[in-house]
């Protein structure tokens, strides 16, 4: 067993290369895109690769500061669109422990449970569709450039040169 404390090890144990896990369950898997749609110019197979690379390669220590930046970056939180990415406990599609911290650093009503059972979005943790799709942008930076596939080291390089 490893004495590295689990903040500074890294978020999964899954590896570049191998299939991206999937729960039994799939929070909102009968809905289109499963009610996650992803930024312009990128598929939900990008975002959910773009977020396990992350995941597989940082500590919650390394992500701590990358987060809190882009979040202390917003003037407004006025954005009113929600999408789920997890269960309230952050089962789904993208790495649990990284979905718990985003829920545990973002602001209060940017990621969110949902209790609210007259919602569509009930069961779910959701977050601002802005600020998700803001993260998930920035995330591609913050992903191994030899474990992204072509078309997004594309995006990357463009990024960095700030096309």
């Amino acid at each position: 067993m490893s004495s590295t404390p689990d903040i500074q090890s890294p978020l999964t144990n899954w590896q570049p290369g191998t299939p991206i896990p999937r729960p039994a369950i799939i929070p909102f898997e009968d809905y289109d895109q499963y009610r996650d749609p992803p930024p312009d110019g990128l598929t939900q197979e990008d975002v959910e690769l773009m977020w396990w690379l992350v995941a597989s390669c940082h500590s919650e220590q390394a992500l701590r500061p990358k987060i809190q930046q882009i979040s202390e970056s917003r003037s407004t939180w006025n954005c009113i669109a929600y999408q789920p990415i997890a269960d309230m406990l952050g089962n789904g599609r993208y790495p649990q422990k990284l979905v718990m911290i985003l829920f545990k650093l973002l602001p209060e009503g940017v990621c969110a449970q949902m209790h609210d059972e007259s919602s569509p979005l009930h069961g779910g943790l959701v977050i601002q569709t802005e600020m998700w799709h803001l993260l998930s942008r920035e995330s591609i930076g913050w992903c191994p450039i030899d474990a992204l596939p072509p078309h997004l080291r594309d995006i990357r390089f463009s990024a960095d040169l700030g096309l």
